[in-house]
């Protein structure tokens, strides 16, 4: 019901979530009263405080003005000392597709342009399958010939992280290009119900470009580009690409109890996921090189 009260607000259902944990967990450790939450006790059961925070939020009444805002305008208003409980990114809120246990995420939701998003890459699944879905997109494990017995054969030196960070940025680039066309991912993502071939032959049916998967897959890097060249004109840069602190702290039970996100793994990744972009390492923004060689010269 709260998720259909969001969509009929046209509210983010997933940062709203975000907020009412962050404010419900503060809560309960004490770190806000309820005469700071217009009077009303608030705590993790209980359906019908989620049900008035989304109206308030809504109406923007009371606290909701300022949650209307996210995250960083509700920390400034409640206290530093409840920023630990606000899982965020660049003020959005994150889904539960885990970044403690897919890496691919973390990197997405500390890198993507439109914030933490769960729906801008593949998952993690992409890089362990042997499908056409994987191969069609240039995503496959590198062989690692780890034997210095062998003479002559040349060892591939790239980590497993390298591996998650093509597989992060070749889906992220055709996930663009679903987007662009407004096309559902769970019929043309990969190894889903349409295969790269048929968004060839939809382009050439409906709009006359007889255009090939790769030609398909620069329009979604422009798009990717495009969008963090705006956001870099805005202010963004490197340092907004970081995850919450409470994603580096072990899980403390269930099936992927102490998994956590690896720090030093997670700066690797990053700093690689900079490099297949052609983005500046400094800054984390596009360079002017890779914006002419996308035509995106105007952006300058």
């Amino acid at each position: 019901m709260s998720h259909e009260l969001c969509n009929n607000y046209v509210i983010d259902s997933i940062t709203m979530v975000g907020l009412e944990a962050y404010l419900f967990e503060s809560s309960e450790e004490g770190m806000i009263a309820p005469e700071a939450t217009d009077g009303k006790s608030l705590g993790f059961g209980d359906p019908e405080a989620r049900f008035w925070l989304i109206e308030t939020v809504a109406q923007r009444k009371g606290i909701g003005d300022i949650l209307a805002e996210g995250f960083e305008a509700a920390i400034e208003h409640f206290g530093k000392q409840t920023a630990d409980f606000a899982i965020h990114v660049k003020n959005s809120g994150l889904a539960v597709h885990m970044a403690q246990v897919k890496p691919s995420q973390a990197l997405m939701y500390a890198a993507c342009p439109i914030g933490p998003d769960h729906m801008s890459s593949e998952h993690d699944w992409l890089l362990a399958s042997d499908s056409e879905a994987a191969k069609g997109l240039g995503v496959f494990q590198c062989a690692r010939l780890a034997s210095a017995e062998q003479p002559g054969i040349r060892k591939v030196l790239e980590s497993d992280e390298m591996d998650k960070v093509r597989m992060t940025v070749y889906s992220q680039y055709f996930y663009s290009v679903l987007d662009t066309l407004g096309l559902c991912m769970f019929c043309w993502g990969p190894g889903n119900l349409f295969n790269y071939r048929e968004l060839e032959d939809l382009l050439l049916y409906t709009t006359g470009w007889e255009c090939t998967l790769w030609e398909l897959m620069k329009v979604g890097e422009r798009r990717v580009n495009m969008m963090r060249q705006l956001n870099s004109q805005r202010g963004f840069s490197r340092e907004h690409d970081r995850l919450p602190a409470r994603l580096g702290k072990a899980l403390p039970d269930g099936p992927a109890k102490g998994k956590c996100v690896d720090r030093e793994s997670f700066a690797k990744m990053l700093e690689q996921y900079y490099g297949l972009m052609g983005w500046d390492s400094t800054t984390g923004n596009p360079t002017d090189a890779k914006l002419r060689e996308l035509g995106l010269e105007w952006t300058l």
